[in-house]
């Protein structure tokens, strides 16, 4: 699925910061809004018109043309209301976020979906018309309990699975990344630590050993010193 400019014009403004990336946005079914306008265009526009045209049952005469004219406006703006709400009813895929979008004439529901909250999607179809048309039921489940989110008879959703499936393989890989990098700064750290401590071990030790080895020569240059000042005692070292 594919992002067209006009998508990527019109859901800009609901982006939370500039430098995401919009990967994908998921529409519900053409098949939705089309079987409501068509319904709407025949029994609300294309019969009355017929029957008003016709002079039928002397409808000109009890309905005025402007108010017969007015009433067909009315109809055009609420199906275009309802392919708008349709157009605005959408999952919006960001590298950082999950947005749903459930748009309305006077109240915006919007949804901030963070992956780190999303647990498992599960995706389905409930009967065979919908194998045909190639429609789906998305779900999203996350982490907080009872706050799950629907995409009802979306189109192909296989894409938005792909992107989310992903995005979340590379976050864990980047956490696994760091969690590495933090462990061998740690294990490196532990290593100066035990070395350090090893070789001031070793050097207090030497130490010792040196003063032992001095208080030892000093001892025996007294000794020395006391024989060598006895009567008759000769120093054979020269």
């Amino acid at each position: 699925m594919s992002i067209n400019y006009f998508d990527e014009i019109f859901f800009s403004h609901f982006i939370k910061q500039e430098d995401d990336e919009v990967l994908d946005i998921c529409h519900r079914h053409v098949i939705t809004i089309l079987d409501t306008i068509i319904v709407w265009l025949f029994f609300w526009v294309i019969l009355p018109a017929f029957l008003y045209y016709n002079n039928s049952f002397a409808s000109q005469g009890i309905i005025p043309f402007i108010f017969f004219e007015t009433y067909l406006f009315v109809v055009y703006i609420i199906l275009i209301y309802k392919i708008f709400d349709w157009y605005n009813d959408v999952w919006i895929i960001t590298d950082k976020w999950i947005i749903d979008l459930d748009w309305k004439f006077f109240n915006k529901n919007i949804i901030y979906i963070d992956y780190n909250d999303v647990k498992w999607i599960w995706v389905t179809q409930n009967s065979a018309w919908d194998w045909i048309l190639n429609k789906w039921e998305i779900e999203i489940h996350t982490q907080w309990e009872g706050a799950n989110f629907w995409l009802n008879d979306a189109a192909n959703p296989w894409a938005i699975v792909w992107y989310i499936q992903w995005i979340l393989e590379d976050r864990e890989k980047e956490k696994k990344d760091k969690d590495k990098t933090f462990n061998e700064k740690l294990l490196s750290t532990l290593r100066s630590v035990v070395k350090e401590h090893l070789d001031k071990n070793w050097f207090d030790e030497e130490w010792e050993k040196l003063d032992e080895e001095w208080k030892n020569a000093l001892e025996e240059a007294k000794v020395l010193n006391k024989v060598l000042k006895k009567k008759w005692t000769i120093d054979l070292r020269i």
